[in-house]
């Protein structure tokens, strides 16, 4: 199988399409399902991805079920049931997936280093987003910002 740089044929691809999304985007399609080394070269990557992001969600929902999970019954008839239910000792740490019941102090440490840098991400985000809405006045941000008043704004914020 060849070479194939995908990103190299999607750029030729929207040069030929005048910059067309929609209609580059039909164009490489066509082209994927008949070239089959970039069939291959695009796909390989998103299979991965695609592995990895549904293992992910399983451990996200997983986590969320034990991180809210009330460990107990008021009537005393489900022991059995929580008994084998995943507890907080089984709640996965976000950046190396251990459980907690076999993590070190290392492991917590990255973990809660790790939270703490999404956690700070977002609030500035929110900040950032809550800056650009009380200046927008009536119109759309596009009619009231250029990029670089955002980015201003976005380093205003911080």
């Amino acid at each position: 199988m060849k070479q194939v740089s995908v990103y190299a044929v999607s750029r030729s691809i929207l040069e030929e399409c005048g910059g067309d999304v929609v209609s580059a985007t039909d164009e490489m399609e066509r082209r994927v399902r008949a070239e089959r080394d970039l069939f291959y070269a695009l796909m390989d990557p998103l299979v991965r991805k695609a592995c990895y992001d549904v293992l992910r969600e399983v451990v996200r929902d997983e986590r969320r079920a034990i991180w809210t999970a009330p460990n107990y019954t008021k009537g005393g008839n489900g022991d059995r049931l929580v008994s084998a239910s995943l507890t907080l000792l089984d709640f996965r740490l976000p950046h190396n997936l251990l459980p907690l019941r076999e993590a070190g102090k290392d492991d917590l440490v990255a973990g809660a280093e790790w939270y703490e840098t999404q956690a700070s991400n977002m609030q500035h985000k929110a900040r950032w987003l809550r800056a650009v809405a009380a200046k927008v006045g009536n119109k759309v941000v596009g009619e009231k910002f250029t990029a670089e008043e955002l980015a201003k704004l976005q380093e205003a914020v911080a």
